[in-house]
């Protein structure tokens, strides 16, 4: 960040590319397009500002009023028809997983392996309806964060992703016979009926990615569209987590090394009172060592006054973490610090402990974890991992993971998930068969959060804590477990936004009291 002109200023370079490859060309060849942000207002109170005696081109600030996608009203989405695919192309365009139900995320590219381009170079999904046009299909695509999409035989939409939409690609190249090739799309009118007709999005990529405005997925569509890309099998909870036999650092990222520590928790109230009859302030209602402990009731800028006091939890980048990685990072944090009093302070230089570290370790690309539930200790620093998280794609699970970091459980392990537990649940029907290596996931832990006894006036909640489906700290459905009722299984692996619930029990677990 650098003040322009007095004002704390955030600035993103601008490059015009083709959109199947090649090298940046001039500016002009982009004239009329929407143009993203490159600039946005920040506060000295949340992040370190750099000194500068220069005023920046006050044109700059006139690019912050760009076009906001997430504004525009959903039938202005930026699109255009590409045009056909050509006609000796047809038997790729045939669809690859025709008995599916509608909605299905058709998995033939995931090991795929022939020769040309796995269905047609659109390899993801494979939506059907009687009523399809292209605009639905786009639309639908757009919402996964694929800018490609293309309506095959018996109005089967299917999607793909451009040489520009990088972060689809793990910013690297598509595996053989996954990308769409341009010269095989036909421009103009073709004759007799068009195998694929393919559509493409017009509107700007931010590092790399679809806007995370226009973006509606769950960690289930993630999951999927990296195990095309990547050409194995990714679960959903791999995502997040990695399994108890990945070892090192990342194997603390369910929260075991903070459960290891009890100040708090369980033990305050008894263990024979139900979860929601302890107190959560100044104990701990959930599990580790409780909530972060400084605080202040100072107004600070570039945040809601909304509240009596603030939590501050400030957190350093380690100069492998790129910009990517930081400005989905700062996105998820904006999201807790909208809903909450807490208050991240990005630290130009690593603060001492007890501090939250943001790193990229080299040898652990494949994870993104958080290390510590909660507190760490005194003189502890918990180390979020983004790895794997390496763009806007994941900033809900990076809201997931800095959950983990304030004191959360992943919200399937709480008492009444599986089990009845005094007078509530079960929630969930586990698949015990299908879980394999992610037992401890579905394994219930006492401490987890439901609910919390008074803890005096204002008390942001009071008695149990309803059990949330569609919290983003709950995993998805998949083959490991059903809800009951059946129907609310598509409520969970949400990572579009902080739930209700999610919001009550931070608000809950750090006494966040409104200015009366």
């Amino acid at each position: 960040a650098a003040p322009l002109c007095g004002r704390a200023r955030r600035t993103r370079s601008l490059e015009c590319r083709p959109l199947f490859g090649g090298a940046a060309v001039r500016e002009g060849q982009c004239e009329g397009l929407l143009r993203p942000a490159l600039v946005e207002a920040c506060s000295c109170d949340k992040g370190h500002c750099i000194n500068s005696t220069e005023c920046q081109d006050d044109r700059m600030a006139l690019l912050s009023s760009s076009p906001d996608l997430g504004n525009h009203a959903f039938a202005d989405l930026p699109y255009r028809i590409l045009g056909c695919l050509m006609k000796e192309d047809a038997a790729a365009a045939e669809p690859g997983n025709a008995t599916a139900p509608p909605g299905a995320e058709d998995r033939t590219c995931v090991g795929w392996g022939g020769a040309g381009a796995c269905r047609g170079g659109l390899p993801f999904y494979g939506m059907r309806s009687n009523a399809m046009t292209p605009y639905m299909c786009f639309s639908f695509c757009i919402s996964k964060g694929l800018d490609l999409s293309g309506i095959a035989a018996r109005g089967e939409c299917r999607c793909g992703a451009s040489p520009l939409n990088a972060a689809v690609w793990r910013h690297k190249t598509p595996r053989p016979g996954l990308a769409l090739q341009a010269d095989h799309i036909h421009a103009g009118e073709v004759e007799g009926e068009c195998p694929l007709r393919v559509a493409r999005y017009t509107g700007h990529f931010e590092h790399g990615g679809v806007p995370l405005e226009l973006m509606d997925a769950t960690v289930e569509d993630e999951a999927y569209i990296d195990s095309v890309v990547a050409g194995r099998a990714i679960e959903a909870e791999a995502e997040e987590d990695t399994t108890p036999s990945a070892g090192g650092a990342a194997g603390n990222s369910t929260g075991a090394v903070a459960l290891a520590g009890t100040q708090g928790g369980w033990w305050f109230g008894g263990r024979d009172r139900a979860g929601w009859e302890r107190p959560c302030w100044p104990g701990n209602c959930g599990p580790g060592l409780g909530p972060w402990r400084k605080r202040s009731s100072t107004l600070l800028g570039g945040i809601s006054g909304r509240w009596e006091e603030y939590v501050i939890l400030e957190y350093y980048f380690s100069d492998e973490v790129d910009a990517g990685r930081k400005e989905a990072f700062r996105k998820a944090v904006d999201a807790w610090e909208k809903v909450t009093c807490m208050h991240f302070f990005e630290a130009a230089v690593q603060p001492p402990a007890p501090a939250v570290l943001v790193t990229n370790h080299p040898n652990e690309q494949d994870h993104c974890f958080a290390t510590h539930i909660g507190y760490p200790g005194d003189n502890e620093y918990t180390t979020v991992n983004l790895g794997w998280c390496s763009d806007n794609r994941y900033v809900g699970n990076i809201i997931h993971e800095l959950g983990h970091v304030l004191g959360m459980n992943h919200e399937q392990k709480r008492p009444d998930a599986i089990h009845s537990y005094n007078g509530h649940g079960p929630h969930l029907r586990v698949h015990w068969d299908n879980v394999d290596h992610w037992a401890d996931q579905y394994t219930q832990d006492p401490n987890s959060y439901m609910g919390s006894a008074n803890d005096g006036p204002h008390d942001p909640q009071v008695g149990y804590a309803p059990y949330d489906f569609g919290s983003i700290m709950h995993y998805p459905t998949g083959t490991h477990f059903d809800t009951i009722p059946m129907e609310h299984g598509s409520l969970t692996g949400n990572r579009r936004s902080l739930s209700d619930g999610d919001i009550l029990q931070i608000l809950d677990q750090y006494q966040c009291k409104e200015k009366q």
